[in-house]
């Protein structure tokens, strides 16, 4: 129940900015690594895509929430048996503008499986969500156009008996002015 409260308030906040706020809008794509601990052991990180649409609107001179929508493969293996999810990421952050080129951010997203595929049998139940806190730095190249290299820390369980997910990635956003 904490998750369906939890999710509706993340999905009311990331719509309402989306639709009703004049903000800037940009696509996100890049790689990630993702890295999990299971009890099966002999983990490996697999490299997997995310591509995405994003928001930010400016709540000072040099704070601004972003969130939007990114669909995000999820790779890795255990025990030689690949294992491969979809999700769709929602995320919450705040981003703090060091000068005109940096930039931190930080926040939290909600994961919603899509799909997932696994050689494993029996094949483990995977969970519909995960939640992640995250946090980067981003360099802005030009006005539109940006790189941000982040850390999503697990905080659920991806699957049974397959614990908590960490990913690092960097992406390249494109922003529409």
């Amino acid at each position: 129940m904490k998750i369906l409260v939890l999710f509706s308030m993340l999905a009311a906040t990331s719509a309402h900015a989306l639709i009703f706020d004049l903000g800037t809008y940009g696509v996100s794509a890049g790689v990630r690594r993702n890295l999990v601990q299971s009890d099966f052991g002999d983990e490996e990180a697999g490299l997997s895509l995310d591509i995405g649409f994003i928001k930010k609107y400016y709540l000072h001179d040099d704070l601004l929430f972003r969130t939007g929508f990114k669909f995000s493969q999820r790779y890795f293996e255990i025990a030689d048996k690949d294992f491969d999810y979809v999700y769709v990421d929602l995320p919450l952050l705040l981003e703090y503008s060091i000068d005109k080129k940096w930039s931190t951010f930080f926040g939290f997203l909600i994961a919603l499986n899509l799909n997932d595929s696994t050689e494993a049998s029996p094949e483990p139940d995977a969970n519909t969500t995960l939640t992640q806190l995250v946090g980067g730095a981003k360099y802005s190249i030009n006005h539109r156009l940006d790189i941000e290299g982040y850390v999503e820390l697990g905080m659920s369980e991806v699957a049974d008996s397959i614990d908590d997910m960490n990913t690092f990635g960097v992406n390249l956003v494109y922003w529409f002015l």
